[in-house]
């Protein structure tokens, strides 16, 4: 009777206090793009279909603007609009625009704005599929604002007011 007794508490002590233990154990759960606040190990197929470029093609002596984006989205339109509308004020920036849609369609999109007159836009695939996880999006654009030394500032979903890109990574 008495190992029945202590049998039972085991089972008890088992059955309620392992998951309270394993959830002190467990952190919650935060984007990656919170725990590795550097530029994301991105690559970008870019519209020559063949070119590849990586983080080590940045410079590292200028900021960085990601736009993860998709080419039919009216905010990722209106994003891109804006931000052409103020690349006097973005000469120095470096923007990478990633999507994961389809290359004809991102091409359609980089020659329908003439990216590839900017020389400091860099537009293509995120041939991974990296940063839809990597930001945790739910949905587009994401804009992520890094510093001359390619750390995070601020990461959003939905667009950014230009003016504060502007004030926070932008050359005025």
């Amino acid at each position: 009777m008495h190992k029945i007794k202590i049998s039972l508490a085991i089972i008890f002590s088992a059955l309620f206090l392992t998951p309270l233990l394993l959830k002190a154990q467990i952190s919650p759960k935060e984007a990656p793009y919170k725990r590795f606040p550097d530029v994301p190990p991105v690559e970008i197929l870019l519209t020559d279909s063949t070119t590849v470029f990586k983080k080590a093609d940045l410079n590292k002596k200028k900021p960085v603007l990601l736009i993860f984006f998709s080419p039919e989205c009216e905010h990722c339109i209106h994003e891109t609009e804006t931000l052409l509308a103020n690349m006097s004020s973005l000469k120095n920036v470096q923007i990478l625009m990633a999507s994961v849609m389809e290359l004809h369609l991102i091409k359609e999109f980089a020659r329908k704005y003439n990216l590839n007159a900017y020389p400091n836009i860099t537009v293509g695939r995120d041939k991974n599929f990296f940063l839809p996880g990597f930001f945790d999006a739910g949905s587009v654009p994401v804009i992520a604002l890094y510093d001359k030394k390619h750390r995070l500032i601020d990461a959003k979903e939905g667009g950014y007011p230009i003016d504060k890109i502007i004030s926070l990574i932008g050359s005025k």
